[in-house]
């Protein structure tokens, strides 16, 4: 019976920890959700966010391309400035972000569920209506800008943390003009890093 009683309370300590973490079903397991992991009804369940751990965060639309391509260089702009708007106006620390010209990485952090749905439908939105020119009196869309939900993955850990700098870093020499293949060749064998001075 004592065992028992232990064994409960330290599942109860345990839920209690993760609740101040994570938000969302399934929190004990799973990290991340969205992007093509969600085009059924099956997977249309609460989005798992932490305010302990920083998240990741992809956008990415097939329609991002030729004048609509996010390397434009007014498009470019427009979304810099868009996500500095939306993160300042909503509390969102965006650690990094890279451009990969049809979609988007954003590493950030923020204090509360609420803040995240602000910041993301804020800066979706902007995006879509400057590159569609879509306003409400054109009437329903008939085709959605974004390939997906956004997709964001909880990163837990000193060593997932290095690994997304790395990761990140990857995609902002690739959003400078480099390969793929030269991109990583420059993180993971020569070290490199943008300088945060």
């Amino acid at each position: 019976m004592k065992r028992k009683r232990t064994q409960k309370n330290a599942r109860s300590r345990h839920n209690k920890l993760g609740q101040s973490s994570f938000s969302g079903h399934g929190f004990k397991s799973r990290l991340f959700f969205g992007g093509s992991l969600c085009t059924t009804r099956a997977h249309r369940i609460a989005r798992p966010l932490s305010t302990k751990y920083p998240v990741h965060l992809i956008l990415k639309s097939s329609q991002a391309k030729g004048d609509r391509s996010f390397w434009t260089k007014p498009i470019a702009n427009f979304i810099k400035y868009s996500i500095k708007a939306q993160a300042t106006r909503w509390g969102i620390e965006v650690l990094s972000f890279a451009n990969v010209g049809n979609h988007l990485h954003l590493f950030i952090k923020f204090k509360n569920r609420y803040a995240y749905e602000k910041f993301i439908r804020g800066l979706t939105g902007a995006i879509s209506l400057k590159l569609t020119k879509w306003n409400k009196t054109l009437g329903e869309r008939k085709e959605k800008f974004w390939d997906f939900r956004p997709y964001t993955r909880i990163v837990v850990g000193f060593k997932a943390r290095i690994t997304m700098d790395d990761y990140m870093t990857v995609n902002q020499l690739q959003g400078l003009g480099c390969t793929r293949a030269e991109a990583r060749m420059l993180v993971v064998d020569g070290g490199f890093k943008f300088s945060t001075a």
